[in-house]
C-alpha cells in the first residue's frame, strides 16, 4: 500500500510521467497505452516525501512487455566531506564552506533522482532519502578562486564519472576544491583566404565562440570551458582548472557538440593545444573556423546539424 508505478521517457532528459497506476495487492501493475520507445519504469512511495524505491529500463516495441520486474531498493544516505588545499590569495581566513551546494543529478535520462545539501562549517554533509540510481556530482556556489581537483568515492577517483547507487547507497564521499585558477584570453582572426593577401587574415572576429577541451574529456562531459569574443576580437575565459587543453574560436557552436569524441576528432587538426597551470595568465591567438567547416563534419559523421 502507499506505493505506485510510473513510466517516462528516457529521451527526453526530464523525467516526464506518462502513465502512473497504484500497485495490486499481489504487487502487480498494468500501464496501457504506452508508445514506441526506451522508457525508465520506476517504482515510488506515494505518501509523504517523495521516494524512488527502484527503477528499471524498458524498451517498448511496437507489442506488449510482459512480466517486468522492478527490484525494490530503500533509499539511503550519503555521507561526505567537502576539503580545500591551499588558500585563498590576500587572506588567510578559512574559507567559507556553508555557500557551497552540493547536488547530485540524476544520470539517467527519464529516471527520478535528485539530491542536495550545503556543508556545515567544517565542510561535513549528508544527503538524506537519496534514491537509488545513477548520480552525476556537481558543485554550486563554489569558492571564488578554486576548482574541483577530486571526487572521491571511499578510495576510487570518481571526477567525471557517475556514481552508482543503483543497488544502494554506500560509501563516503570526499570532494576536495583546490586554489589556483587560470585566465586563458587571446584573440581571434579570420582564417588565411586563397586570395594571396594576408589582410583578410589579420582582421579581428568579434561574434565567435571559443571552446577549451580538456586532453581527456572526462565521461560526464564536465571540463569543458567557454567564452565568447568581445567587439574587438578578443577573450577571456576566468576559472580555468590547470590541466592541457585543445582550444577552438567557432563561427557557430553547439555545446551539446563538443563532447562528442568523434567530432573532435576531426575538429582535432584546427585546435590550438595549450598547456594551464596553476595561477596562470595565459596566451593565444585562434584562427576562426567557419560554421561551413564544423557542417561538414557533421555531415561526414551523419550527426544531425540542427
Amino acid at each position: 500500500q502507499g506505493l505506485g508505478v510510473s513510466i517516462s521517457p528516457r529521451e527526453s532528459g526530464i523525467t516526464v510521467f506518462l502513465e502512473g497506476g497504484n500497485l495490486s495487492k499481489k504487487g502487480t501493475f498494468d500501464l496501457g497505452g504506452v508508445p514506441t520507445g526506451s522508457y525508465a519504469l520506476n517504482l515510488y512511495e506515494e505518501s509523504g516525501d517523495f521516494h524512488m524505491l527502484g527503477t528499471t529500463p524498458v524498451e517498448v516495441s511496437g507489442s506488449d512487455v510482459n512480466d517486468v520486474v522492478i527490484n525494490v531498493v530503500p533509499t539511503g544516505k550519503l555521507r561526505g566531506r567537502i576539503q580545500v588545499e591551499g588558500a585563498a590569495p590576500g587572506t588567510s581566513e578559512a574559507p567559507n564552506l556553508t555557500s557551497v551546494r552540493v547536488a547530485l543529478q540524476g544520470a539517467d535520462e527519464g529516471a527520478y533522482g535528485w539530491g542536495e545539501v550545503y556543508p556545515k562549517s567544517d565542510g561535513s554533509f549528508a544527503i538524506e532519502n537519496l534514491n537509488p540510481g545513477k548520480y552525476n556530482v556537481n558543485l554550486f556556489q563554489t569558492l571564488d578562486g578554486t576548482y574541483i581537483k577530486s571526487v572521491q568515492l571511499g578510495q576510487q577517483e570518481m571526477l567525471g564519472k557517475e556514481l552508482d547507487f543503483s543497488q544502494g547507497v554506500s560509501g563516503e564521499l570526499l570532494v576536495t576544491l583546490s586554489y589556483g585558477v587560470a585566465d586563458v584570453s587571446g584573440t581571434v582572426q579570420m582564417p588565411q583566404q586563397d586570395t594571396g593577401s594576408e589582410a583578410s587574415s589579420n582582421k579581428p572576429v568579434s561574434a565567435a565562440s571559443i571552446a577549451l577541451v580538456p586532453e581527456e574529456l572526462r565521461p560526464d562531459g564536465s571540463g569543458l570551458q567557454y567564452g565568447n569574443t568581445t567587439q574587438t576580437g578578443t577573450f577571456s575565459i576566468k576559472n580555468v582548472p590547470p590541466g592541457r587543453y585543445r582550444a577552438y574560436a567557432l563561427e557557430e557552436l553547439k555545446r551539446d557538440q563538443m563532447d562528442n569524441p568523434d567530432f573532435l576528432k576531426q575538429l582535432e587538426s584546427n585546435a590550438v593545444e595549450i598547456e594551464v597551470k596553476e595561477n596562470d595568465k595565459k596566451t593565444t591567438q585562434l584562427t576562426l573556423i567557419p560554421a561551413t567547416e564544423t557542417q561538414r563534419i557533421l555531415a561526414q559523421l551523419g550527426i544531425d546539424a540542427q
